[in-house]
């Protein structure tokens, strides 16, 4: 017998097959990727937040501080930041990397400082370089075009004189965890654009310029974890809407738009809207004409 070979025709029609089944799949085999991200994302914070808790334990329920003026071995101010305080506590520094963020670039002074940006603490108004802010005991801002928002942080700033020069931070303890009015919706840690996010850095006049409103980036740009591009404060990887993540390329600068996953000071990890939870403010409980944003409320002004 003589064995029949394929025809044209039925060859199309299992390559049309196929290409069918690739179309299908392939978008099936992309959200599980991003969905295991996420995932990993949330069991970092998650991490981040046992360990800061432990630390909080061992030293009075204070929330560790954001930084150390001169870093922590007195010599590479680098090594100011949270993540070299609480490292005892988790003995990985990969925690601290976004999975949904590049891979840090560069080596030595460069790659410690880009690995600090990932994630941040939201520093008190007390730590602000600005006399203004220290004085009002919060942040102000005009987001959305809705005036007279006012935020505060929890991490303080462990100085050794009034103020360091590298990060405009001033010397003031973080807030103790009893202190805290919205302990489970009150960040301790979120996904950001760099260290500390900015609160002390770029601390504002105390009414329409505070650090919610600034997209930033290091010079040079070896010390920036996103090359050229700017980023917000507070980013929104985890599930951004329209491509909004807060990271931007070039010289584009726009507000972050989808969820941001971040440990509240209670050590619970969790996924919130960016723009409901840490920007958009509602009516303050407490002060008429006053709006606040749920996720930096800790005071409950």
């Amino acid at each position: 017998m003589k064995r029949k070979a394929f025809t044209l025709i039925e060859l199309l029609v299992v390559i049309a097959i196929i290409a069918i089944l690739a179309a299908i799949l392939f978008p099936v085999f992309a959200q599980a990727k991003e969905q295991a991200k996420n995932t990993a994302l949330l069991n970092n914070c998650k991490q981040m937040g046992t360990a800061g808790h432990i630390y909080s334990a061992d030293y009075d329920d204070l929330i560790p501080v954001y930084g150390v003026e001169n870093g922590g071995d007195g010599v590479t101010w680098w090594h100011e930041g949270w993540q070299y305080h609480i490292q005892p506590y988790m003995k990985n520094f990969q925690i601290v990397e976004n999975p949904k963020r590049a891979k840090f670039s560069n080596t030595g002074v460069y790659y410690d400082f880009q690995r600090m940006q990932h994630f941040g603490m939201p520093a008190r108004a007390a730590s602000s370089s600005s006399t203004v802010v220290q004085g009002l005991g919060y942040y102000g801002g005009t987001h959305s075009g809705q005036a007279n928002i006012r935020y505060e942080g929890v991490a303080g700033y462990a100085g050794v004189t009034p103020g360091l020069s590298n990060t405009g931070s001033y010397n003031a303890a973080s807030y103790s965890t009893s202190q805290l009015e919205n302990i489970s919706d009150t960040p301790m840690m979120v996904e950001g654009g760099n260290w500390e996010n900015w609160f002390a850095a770029i601390p504002g006049n105390g009414a329409d310029l505070g650090p919610m409103r600034y997209c930033v980036r290091w010079v040079p740009p070896e010390y920036n974890a996103n090359g050229g591009s700017y980023t917000m404060a507070i980013t929104a990887t985890t599930r951004p809407i329209n491509g909004a993540s807060g990271v931007h390329t070039g010289t584009n600068c726009a507000l972050g738009n989808g969820r941001t996953t971040f440990v509240a000071c209670d050590s619970s990890a969790k996924g919130k809207d960016f723009r409901s939870h840490f920007y958009r403010g509602v009516a303050s409980t407490r002060t008429a004409g006053v709006f606040v944003l749920p996720g930096l409320n800790p005071l409950n002004f």
